[in-house]
């Protein structure tokens, strides 16, 4: 108390009181009551946000292992919960993708996967091209072994492309790149999935990209952090829940966002699929010239130098 009064004493009462009269004058122009509203940082459209989405940095190369589990799914009730369970033994398979950005001859980015297991698979691969001009559709292709032949994935008269990859629920066009004007958007809601806060986005496909997707509509979960994609829900033309996608375990890798596991769940056919990335690389260096057409078809080759990025 003393030191307090010794303080005192060392002013004025002019001083004193052009020292409160600052400290109040401090306080009236900063309060934000008194001020007037604050400015508001204005959300991101819907269409801005997927944008970031479609476009979010993946890296200029990655090299992934990864593990693909397809089964039948039942549903089974425990403790008033339900939950998906395989009905049956699942379909494991093990491959290896590669990808690259070109950014370059239109081309936006290049990516290959090869199938090590089962032994009965062993050499079926897929490449793709995703290129940089709207409306222009990826280019697919699917090598296979038994018949040593590379055959193009195409749809059937403008319409959707048929098939899956690598026999999972994941279809073809689901791995496809999308533009922001493919589609018109709505935000629906905000809301958080385990604690990571999202956006919810219904999107429709406009004009030609309605005529090549299976789905009348879809609604996305966008991170708010990561701008990954951590749920999708994709509706048949007639309104139904058709798939479900799901990502999760989310982590950071050399400064990109990466989610490791997916599960995919067809509704309509009873089936699931789930994809788990065991191992990752980001920006390993290689030539773009091993995403073609040419190296599809080499297995041996392909699988030296696949060997060669992870050694480095």
């Amino acid at each position: 108390m003393s030191s307090i009064i010794h303080l005192i004493q060392k002013f004025n009462l002019n001083q004193l009181f052009f020292l409160g009269f600052s400290f109040c004058l401090f306080v009236f122009c900063n309060t934000p009551s008194l001020k007037g509203e604050e400015k508001k940082v204005e959300a991101p459209s819907p269409k801005e946000i997927m944008k970031k989405a479609f476009n979010r940095n993946e890296g200029k190369s990655s090299y992934v292992s990864n593990i693909l589990l397809s089964c039948q799914f039942e549903i089974v009730k425990k403790n008033n919960k339900s939950k998906k369970k395989c009905s049956s033994p699942p379909r494991i398979k093990e491959f290896k993708s590669i990808a690259i950005e070109i950014q370059k001859d239109s081309i936006d980015t290049k990516s290959l996967s090869l199938i090590k297991k089962p032994a009965s698979e062993r050499g079926l691969g897929f490449m793709q091209v995703d290129y940089i001009e709207e409306g222009k559709s990826s280019d697919q292709w699917m090598f296979l072994p038994a018949l040593k032949k590379t055959k193009r994935v195409v749809g059937d008269e403008d319409g959707p492309k048929t098939g899956s990859f690598f026999g999972s629920e994941i279809s073809y066009e689901d791995i496809e790149k999308h533009h922001e004007n493919d589609f018109t958007y709505k935000l629906i809601k905000e809301e958080k999935i385990k604690e990571t806060p999202t956006w919810v986005i219904e999107m429709t496909p406009t004009g030609k990209k309605a005529k090549t997707r299976s789905y009348g509509k879809s609604t996305s979960w966008i991170s708010k952090r990561s701008y990954i994609v951590l749920k999708t829900e994709h509706y048949d033309k007639r309104g139904f829940l058709l798939k479900t996608f799901k990502q999760s375990n989310v982590e950071k890798i050399n400064g990109i966002w990466i989610a490791k596991k997916m599960i995919v769940i067809n509704h309509q056919k009873s089936r699931m699929s789930m994809l788990k990335l065991k191992s990752v690389l980001i920006n390993p260096q290689f030539s773009e010239d091993l995403i073609s057409l040419r190296a599809l078809k080499d297995e041996t080759f392909l699988e030296s130098e696949l060997q060669k990025i992870h050694g480095k």
